[in-house]
């Protein structure tokens, strides 16, 4: 047996005669096996002479027979051909013949049907034993299908589209590399989808390593077939047999059977899907070798509600006033910016589509440059394909606005949404018409959610052939669209915004930032622990951390930036920083020393470098070019008379990255197409370039550009750097021209978005920088914020804190905050009522202590909304206003007879205590655990409850204690909570003292006391404490 399975199988027709069998005992489609050697030939004569006078004849096609006509002692005309013990037939015919006797038609019955193959699934580490392994059984007949180029980007596809979908049955090669592949998972895991059967075999001694984790689940039932040793050849062949047998015997298990293969294929999704998992990490933008899981981003996202829901919810609250038993509301104040213009209120990712009423669900999302918003777009992509979001779309399509560009796009047809989609993920293969098809279906269904990320980049520059296609998308298609906050002329129900970096998520980032690099520094906790020091006792540094992108920066430029005798830090000084950063770095690699380097000194060594950037940057943004090709290189080129044939390291100063998607890699670098790291850098280098002009002989076309583009609020950060770079510069004429510009001919003939600009524009420069305009610009400031408050303008409030709220600086100046205290003494509730809300919206880090007294005194105002919004301001202030003073107006304020008073006196109270807990906070909190007033117990537990480990003290314990005595449930209830939490810290628990668990077992009820002492065993570290708890909670009633 051995000697006839290792000759070769010989597909042909043989003929076998049988005697005394009938015909008539074999139907149509009957299948059958014959277990013993069968003799066969190729001459149907010498066959039926075997079949006697009442015998059957059988015809037989077949696959593996083995022609021994070259060993048999038969004479040479029998052509002997033997069928192998357990070969199957199937009964395709019968007929009779001349002769009386039965012809039956057999055809050998394959596992893999026809039009199908054996998948051989493997990682490219095994391709020289897989080459034998496919090689030795195409000798055998077996179809084989192998990837033999598995990671170009068009071959995934194809391992899917042909490989698996034509599969009969796929026999994974499994290593540790192959487990840890990426694309041999994905493989793998359609073939289980498509109900394929699974055939697995070791290349790896299965003594020395183990499958595991999601390899291990698939192969689950299966015993692999051993190749790790297969050097001899009969080894191979005993393994080779023993593969074939499994191929043509082996069943199909339930592991196979995934509730899902029977809805088709589905390899383009999973493909999209894969793409969005192996872009799980964040790369640094000034160092691309180190990056972080992009699950650990921080998403803070906050509801912008609408003008008609914050109205309805203005009457309900009126309602609720005028019928309140404490007294009747004046409902004379309407038009507060925080009711009409832009409330806002936090909201999970996972629940962004909540407040979509309509069928197709549409949201908007806007953020400030660096906030996070492609972050964002790449954070729930990646969940998505995890099956972590989102789960009621088949398809999550992202679509990076900024990469339709006529460069890419060629064709002069119109193109369609399926035609992006081919573009952006599969740019090397057409789609068959069933593949579109397929597409289309799902997006007819609904199933589909469109990511749309960097409006902004794309609305000045949508090319015709575009336009079509992305409007479609956005007229019935399910999608999320990015933008920063500006030239938005499309309408939302639905709007939301990314808020950045909480002061949490600041420190949470430091920590993760210097513990990535502790390998390359010395002391890199260390150095995260001083740099948080140094963010937080400076104001203004510590106000545009909570931008991630300028965080980034500032980490990354800490251990080479003497920073200490810096107290404000500008947008423009930082990316100035990171510039200089980026020369020592370039220069370094020059083998040039940087060390006692001025910085003066580094620019003209890289001069030419900055200028090819500045250019190129600039006419980026006139040609509303966020991917940059290769025309707008060679026109940069010929300004700046510098060829990149001779000079190719300008490409590679740090700031451009390659974006080429052409079929082949092999093209010139400028025949490439680039973009900056961040759009901001673009804009950086552009106000550089506009700054070098205004200086130059050609200072004409600088003026022109600004007088043009000015109040166009794409160009907004280019005229931010501008003034930010001009602050740092000692030449008054470039100065004062540009300021002369800015307020010159043409204004905006309102003024609002004239302002916005002076606002925006201001605030990059230091307090100590002067020039002729400075004070007159100061002041139309103040003005303009005195008309938006005489005048209740919604419209006006909105418009003009809309670009306040993004200031740092300005916003922590004494100038501004004295104009706001001189109009809190207008003796009008409407106007302070206003300015309060106003105060709430500001990122003041740094109140001045009059301000600070004048919102005290406003909780005790004579007019309840008043009192309301100075509480809400307060709380807006958070650990800057922790005093005694505020304190305690607050918790008088706790007394107030007005419910939305006590409220936000409550809310006040709990915001300070999350940041800061004084001993005079504290104080005052346990004091208040004694009041009268039951509204002003059951705030001070919350409040103390809230303040985590720097409340976990005797005393405060103590006087929780005694609140779970209280009268009232809903003291009781928060004093219970407060308990819980402040004992999950471990210096709480060495304070929990034997007699403080005697006091609490005594006199409080059962519910209370269950659930404390239950906190308490479980965080107790005092032996007799622990003892002592599961004494009394034995003698629990």
């Amino acid at each position: 047996m051995t000697a006839l399975a290792k000759l070769p199988s010989h597909p042909t027709t043989v003929w076998r005669g049988i005697a005394n069998i009938s015909g008539s005992d074999y139907y149509e489609n009957d299948m059958f096996t014959w277990w013993r050697v069968n003799s066969c030939s190729l001459d149907a004569g010498v066959a039926s002479f075997f079949t006697g006078e009442k015998g059957t004849l059988f015809c037989i096609n077949t696959t593996n027979g083995k022609d021994i006509s070259g060993y048999s002692s038969a004479n040479d005309e029998e052509k002997e051909i033997v069928l192998m013990p357990g070969t199957r037939l199937c009964v395709k015919s019968k007929t009779r013949n001349d002769t009386g006797f039965d012809v039956v038609h057999l055809e050998e019955c394959t596992s893999i049907p026809e039009g199908k193959h054996v998948m051989i699934s493997y990682d490219l580490n095994s391709q020289e034993i897989i080459s034998k392994i496919s090689h030795d059984l195409q000798l055998e007949h077996i179809p084989i299908w192998c990837n033999e180029q598995k990671e170009m980007a068009n071959n995934l596809k194809k391992s899917l589209a042909e490989g698996v979908e034509n599969a009969a049955v796929v026999c994974c090669f499994m290593t540790p590399d192959y487990q840890k592949s990426d694309f041999c998972q994905l493989e793998l895991q359609y073939a289980q989808k498509r109900q394929k059967r699974i055939i697995p075999c070791m290349l790896t001694d299965i003594k020395v390593w183990k499958p595991s984790d999601w390899l291990k689940s698939l192969i689950k039932g299966h015993i692999p077939i051993d190749f790790h040793n297969v050097s001899e050849s009969s080894t191979m062949q005993r393994k080779i047999r023993e593969l074939i047998h499994r191929i043509e015997n082996q069943p199909s298990t339930s592991q196979c059977m995934s509730s899902q293969g029977a809805d088709g294929p589905s390899y383009l999704f999973e493909l999209i899907k894969y793409e969005y998992k192996r872009n799980s990490r964040i790369e640094r933008f000034m160092n691309p070798a180190k990056s972080f899981p992009v699950d650990q981003s921080y998403i803070n996202l906050a509801m912008i509600e609408t003008k008609e829901q914050q109205e309805k919810e203005k009457k309900l609250k009126q309602h609720d006033k005028q019928n309140s038993a404490s007294k009747q509301r004046n409902d004379k104040i309407l038009g507060t910016y925080e009711e009409i213009y832009g409330t806002k209120t936090t909201i999970d990712v996972k629940n962004i589509f909540d407040k979509c009423k309509v069928q197709t669900r549409k949201v908007l999302l806007l953020g400030r440059a660096g906030i996070g918003k492609s972050t964002f777009c790449q954070y729930v992509t990646y969940k998505w394909a995890k099956r972590e979001l989102w789960t009621q779309y088949d398809l999550v399509i992202l679509i990076r606005l900024r990469k339709l560009t006529e460069s890419r796009y060629l064709s002069a047809q119109n193109y369609s949404p399926i035609n992006l989609v081919e573009k952006e993920y599969f740019p090397f293969g057409d789609f068959s018409n069933e593949e579109k098809q397929q597409l289309k279906e799902h997006c007819n269904n609904c199933k589909v959610l469109w990511i749309l990320d960097g409006y902004d980049e794309f609305v000045h520059n949508i090319p015709d052939k575009l336009a079509g296609a992305f409007d479609y998308i956005l007229k019935t298609q399910h999608h999320i669209l990015t933008s920063r906050p500006y030239a938005i002329a499309l309408s939302y129900d639905v709007q939301m915004e990314i808020t950045g970096f909480t002061n949490d998520n600041i420190e949470k980032y430091i920590v993760q930032f210097f513990d990535q690099i502790k390998d390359d520094i010395s002391n890199g906790s260390f150095e995260g622990t001083k740099l948080l020091h140094f963010l937080k006792t400076n104001s203004s540094i510590w106000g545009i951390a909570h931008i991630p992108v300028n965080l980034e920066l500032i980490c990354s430029l800490w251990g080479d930036t003497d920073w200490s005798k810096k107290k404000t830090l500008t947008m423009t000084t930082l990316y100035d920083n990171i510039t200089e950063w980026l020369c020592k770095r370039y220069i370094t690699k020059q083998n040039i020393t940087t060390a006692q380097m001025r910085k003066k000194k580094l620019y003209n060594l890289c001069k030419k470098e900055l200028c090819f950037l500045e250019v190129l940057a600039f006419n980026a943004m006139e040609y509303s070019d966020i991917i940059i090709p290769p025309t707008l290189l060679e026109k940069t080129e010929d300004e700046t008379e510098c060829d990149l044939d001779d000079h190719p390291q300008l490409l590679n100063f740090g700031i451009l990255k390659s974006y080429n998607d052409m079929p082949t890699g092999s093209q010139h670098p400028a025949e490439q197409q680039y973009y900056f790291i961040h759009l901001s850098f673009q804009e950086y280098f552009a106000a550089r370039h506009l700054i070098r002009t205004l200086s130059s002989p050609e200072k004409q076309k600088a003026i022109n550009f600004i007088n043009k583009h000015k109040y166009n609020r794409r160009y907004l950060y280019v005229f931010i750097f501008a003034s930010g770079l001009l602050a740092q510069s000692d030449n008054q004429f470039c100065i004062e021209v540009f300021w002369s510009t800015i307020q010159g001919q043409p204004l905006d003939l309102v003024g609002l978005m004239h302002i916005k600009l002076i606002i925006e524009c201001l605030d990059e420069l230091v307090a100590q920088t002067l020039f002729r305009q400075s004070a007159d610009l100061m002041k139309s400031v103040l003005d303009w914020l005195e008309i938006c408050i005489s005048t209740k303008s919604t419209t006006i409030i909105g418009s003009l804190l809309e670009s306040l709220m993004r200031t740092s600086s300005l916003c922590n100046s004494s100038i501004l905050q004295n104009k706001i205290l001189e109009l809190l003494h207008i003796e009008d509730y409407a106007t302070q009522n206003t300015i309060y809300y106003i105060i709430s919206h500001l990122t003041i880090h740094g109140p001045m202590p009059k301000l600070i007294s004048k919102m005290c005194t406003a909780t005790q105002d004579g007019d309840s909304d008043v009192r309301e919004s100075a509480c809400k301001a307060l709380a807006a202030m958070g650990e800057k206003a922790a005093t005694n003073e505020v304190i305690f107006a607050l918790i008088i304020a706790l007394r107030d007879q007005d419910l939305y008073v006590r409220h936000a006196a409550r809310d006040a109270i709990g915001a300070i205590s999350k940041t800061v807990a004084t001993i005079e906070v504290i104080c005052a909190l346990i004091n208040a655990l004694r009041d009268q007033d039951l509204y002003v117990r059951l705030s001070a537990c919350e409040a103390l409850g809230a303040m985590g480990q720097n409340a976990a003290t005797n005393e405060v314990i103590s006087g929780l204690i005694n609140a779970l005595r209280d009268e009232y449930f809903g003291v009781r209830h928060a004093a219970c909570e407060a308990l819980e939490r402040l004992m999950f810290f471990y210096p709480a628990m060495k304070e929990l003292v034997p007699q403080m668990l005697q006091e609490l077992c005594t006199g409080i009820k059962e519910l209370y006391k269950i659930r404390v002492l239950s906190t308490g065993l479980r965080f107790a570290n005092n032996e007799q404490t622990r003892n002592n708890a599961i004494d009394y909670y034995k003698n629990i009633d």
